[in-house]
């Protein structure tokens, strides 16, 4: 899981991640954690149909990563299946690249 890694990693200072539900760890993924690691993420629960509106989170940060995606069947339908996978995915694009 890429924010277990990105919490271990000594190269990110924090780890914001925006997400359509709360993350939750496994008891294995928490005591992986070097210590003190796990005080640097945070997660803030988004409307991605409203995803321009998070600039305050997205800004400061120096690198963006997004494994947002489902699968047609869980979608329900081939629009549901691309408003995820795609028209979110590049809004959150769209949002990094403004606020730089």
């Amino acid at each position: 899981q890429l924010v277990v890694q990105l919490i271990q990693s000594p190269s990110f200072e924090r780890v914001t991640a925006l997400l359509r539900r709360e993350l939750k760890f496994t008891e294995d993924e928490e005591t992986s954690f070097p210590e003190g690691s796990k005080d640097k993420f945070s997660q803030v629960i988004v409307d991605f149909e409203k995803i321009s509106t998070y600039s305050d989170v997205v800004n400061g940060h120096t690198s963006a990563f997004c494994c947002l995606g489902t699968t047609r069947k869980d979608a329900g339908s081939a629009e549901a299946f691309r408003k995820v996978d795609y028209d979110y995915n590049l809004s959150f694009a769209t949002l990094c690249k403004q606020v730089g």
